[in-house]
């Protein structure tokens, strides 16, 4: 669900009225503006974290910065 902006593009809503279920694909959509990290990326942080938790957290942050950049097309 979501509303077109004057230039067409959808916007997705934040607070949704009760009752209202997002599809599949807008779920995934909002999934990936939440977490842009691909899932084999979130794998391999998961293993470097039962070696070092520490280590698998600084990793993860600058994941999401590369991601974050490459989906705003930076």
């Amino acid at each position: 669900m979501g509303t077109k902006t004057r230039e067409g593009a959808g916007e997705l809503l934040e607070n949704l009225p009760p009752n209202v279920r997002l599809c599949h694909l807008c779920q995934k959509r909002k999934q990936k503006l939440e977490n842009p990290l691909p899932e084999r990326v979130e794998r391999e942080l998961e293993k470097l974290a039962l070696w070092d938790p520490q280590a698998a957290e600084r990793q993860r942050q600058k994941m999401l910065v590369l991601y974050q950049a490459k989906q705003t097309g930076k």
